[in-house]
C-alpha cells in the first residue's frame, strides 16, 4: 500500500525557518518511512528565500526520501522570482521538476497538478494521465464541479480518484 508523507503552506522566509522545516520532515520521514514526500504547495513564502534556500532544500530532502514530489501552490505561482517575467512555477521548474507530473510510485500512479490559476490545463493534464486508482494531488481543493468538467470536455475516462 502507497504511504505518503504530505505536508502544505511551510510559507518559509528564512534560512532559520527553512532548518525548523528540514528538522521536522527528518523526523517525520525517520518515524513513518513513506515512499514519498509530497509538498503540496506554498513551501517558500518569498521570491528570495526560493531562490536563496530551494536548491539546498531540494537536495537534503532527496537525500532523505527514494522519491520527492512538489505541488506548485498559488504563493509558488504567483511569484516573478527571477524578475524576468516568468510566472514563479516557470522559474522554479529547474529547482522542483515540472507544474504537472505523473510518477508511479509503490505500483500506485500519482499525479501532481499544479496551481489552477498557472496557466496551465491541468484537467487535460489530469485526464492523460488519469488511471484507475491513480492518486490526484493539488495545492487547493479539487471541487466536484471541476472533475466533472473534464467529463463535459469530452475527457469521460472513468477514473477511481482519491483527493489528497
Amino acid at each position: 500500500m502507497l504511504k505518503l508523507l504530505c505536508f502544505t503552506d511551510a510559507h518559509i522566509n528564512d534560512g532559520a525557518e527553512c532548518r525548523q522545516v528540514e528538522e521536522y520532515l527528518r523526523r517525520a520521514i525517520s518515524e513513518h518511512r513513506p515512499h514519498a514526500v509530497v509538498s503540496l504547495g506554498d513551501l517558500f513564502d518569498c521570491a528570495e528565500a526560493c531562490r536563496e534556500l530551494g536548491p539546498g532544500f531540494r537536495d537534503r530532502m532527496r537525500a532523505l526520501t527514494p522519491q520527492w514530489l512538489f505541488v506548485y501552490g498559488n504563493h509558488d505561482g504567483s511569484a516573478n522570482i527571477q524578475g524576468d517575467g516568468k510566472l514563479g512555477w516557470e522559474a522554479l521548474a529547474g529547482i522542483f521538476g515540472p507544474l504537472q507530473q505523473s510518477v508511479d510510485i509503490a505500483g500506485t500512479r500519482c499525479i501532481t497538478l499544479g496551481d489552477q490559476q498557472a496557466g496551465s490545463d491541468w484537467q487535460a493534464f489530469a485526464h492523460d494521465h488519469a488511471a484507475p486508482g491513480c492518486v490526484m494531488l493539488s495545492h487547493g481543493v479539487l471541487k466536484q464541479a471541476q472533475l466533472d468538467g473534464m467529463e463535459d470536455q469530452g475527457r469521460d475516462r472513468e477514473v477511481t480518484r482519491y483527493l489528497v
